[in-house]
């Protein structure tokens, strides 16, 4: 049960400010990585707002995940406007909380609490990339 890839957005600036690859299966001829992120960034856009207007009531979580039958893609979404998507295999479980640690213990530790990091920006940090790897790689769910 495989992870393939990692993105975090900034849901203010509307970009992808980091992406990491793991065990992703097909690229295509024309695979761009710049599409690739704002397809993505797209998709969980619009699966957001789609679920916010046809829950009957309000929700505080209205979209953690969407399954297909290749891919499932994990949504985690901070108050500060920080989305964190990882897409798996499509039998990986809820692990909302995977990327709750993630937010809490790589991106708060290395990114936030450093001055030289600006979170508006591209993370080019390599110890911010060492420890998001380090951090995925100790996961069961990776393969």
């Amino acid at each position: 049960m495989p992870i393939f890839n990692f993105y975090i957005f900034n849901l203010f600036c509307g970009k992808c400010i980091y992406y990491c690859e793991f065990n992703r299966r097909h690229k295509g001829q024309d695979f761009k990585e710049k599409n690739d992120q704002e397809n993505m960034l797209g998709i969980v856009h619009s699966l957001k707002d789609f679920m916010l207007r046809v829950a009957p009531s309000e929700v505080k979580d209205p979209f953690v995940s969407y399954k297909t039958n290749k891919t499932k893609v994990h949504y985690y979404e901070t108050p500060s406007g920080v989305a964190f998507v990882l897409t798996t295999d499509p039998l990986v479980g809820d692990i909302r909380n995977i990327l709750q640690d993630l937010h809490k213990l790589v991106w708060v530790e290395f990114v936030v609490k450093n001055p030289l990091c600006d979170w508006k920006q591209p993370i080019t940090s390599n110890l911010f990339r060492e420890k998001v790897t380090e951090y995925i790689k100790s996961l069961p769910c990776y393969q």
